[in-house]
């Protein structure tokens, strides 16, 4: 028999800026290294004889937080990966249900039709990834591994284990990032003894949510944040708002459903660093716990641009603390600066 912990990856931008990430290779968050450090905590003094890992980043970087402190290789497959979501990577949930509604209905509520252009059906992947843990266990018979994924593929696999059709596991909770599973492996048949503890986020209080079934037949839109250049009467909606706009570099207008939320404005890319020199939401769309999505788009294009951090400047003294706990940090001159390359971070 062996032993198997799967475990979902930390944080990552995908969850924080609501964009679709399958094979998208999003870096993990702050907090998501907090979640990690946390999770190296819950592991001390359980013996654990290999580390596996999904070769994107978001999991690969989770899973040092076993194997750094053994001495252990993190052994990379691709058949750990999350569900490869066709031209739904990178893009926001809020576009995606325009552009593919039915799609994201099974998304939320039926896996056994969730097929999207360019992408694997979700029991494609479900299999990939239960063929990939059984033969992890065979190479590791009488020793327990850790094995690092993602939560589409790891609740797929939970709810079949647990006797669910794939149309119905929209009825099992989501797992939150860095939840554990513990799976048994023996003559070829997986069965789980526990699933998606997640005890080390809530004593270190870095849950991200309350586990809960999806929407239970409903479709969710996300919260309907998108993005767009605002047109000249916009722009000056946001002056009357107390909003300077920049002039020169791309405005990007936020929007909640067709209501102008806000503004971020680049400034354009000094070496390999992106600035954003306004960041401006309206009062009415502050204090949501959501009003951080909107970054993800500096980041996403000053990335493709091959920057390597972001640099706020002209950031109010009010807010600085705010920035800070997404992980920016303070630099010379007022500004404010993240990485957003893919270097790795002490854990």
């Amino acid at each position: 028999m062996t032993k198997i912990y799967l475990v979902r990856h930390a944080e990552a931008e995908g969850n924080v800026y609501r964009l679709a990430q399958g094979h998208f290779d999003g870096l993990v968050t702050k907090r998501g290294y907090d979640q990690i450090r946390a999770l190296r905590r819950r592991f001390e003094g359980i013996q654990i004889d290999a580390v596996y890992s999904s070769d994107l980043f978001r999991a690969r970087t989770t899973a040092r937080s076993v194997s750094e402190v053994r001495g252990l290789p993190v052994i990379l497959r691709e058949e750990l990966r999350e569900i490869n979501m066709g031209w739904w990577e990178g893009i926001t949930w809020q576009e995606i249900g325009q552009r593919d509604g039915d799609q994201l209905r099974c998304f939320h509520t039926d896996l056994a039709h969730l097929h999207v252009a360019g992408g694997e059906s979700a029991a494609d992947a479900r299999d990939r990834v239960m063929a990939e843990l059984l033969r992890i266990a065979e190479e590791h018979e009488g020793q327990t591994v850790a094995v690092f994924s993602h939560g589409l593929v790891i609740r797929a696999v939970l709810g079949t284990l647990r006797g669910m059709a794939l149309g119905d596991i929209d009825q099992t909770v989501l797992g939150d990032n860095t939840s554990v599973s513990l799976l048994e492996a023996d003559n070829g048949v997986l069965r789980e003894v526990w699933g998606n503890d997640r005890s080390h986020l809530v004593e270190a209080g870095l849950t991200r949510f309350v586990p809960r079934a999806r929407k239970q037949g409903a479709v969710r839109f996300e919260n309907g944040i998108g993005y767009h250049a605002p047109d000249e009467a916009e722009l000056e909606q946001l002056r009357q708002a107390g909003c300077t706009v920049p002039a020169g570099g791309e405005s990007i207008g936020v929007y909640q459903g067709a209501e102008l939320a806000g503004l971020v404005h680049l400034a354009g890319c000094d070496g390999d660093v992106g600035i954003v020199d306004q960041y401006f939401l309206l009062p009415a769309f502050r204090g949501n716990g959501k009003s951080f999505q909107a970054m993800g788009q500096a980041v996403m294009r000053y990335r493709a641009q091959g920057c390597k951090r972001l640099r706020l400047v002209n950031v109010p003294e009010d807010l600085r603390a705010y920035f800070a706990q997404y992980g920016f940090e303070e630099t010379e001159n007022g500004a404010m600066e993240m990485s957003i390359g893919y270097e790795d971070r002490v854990i």
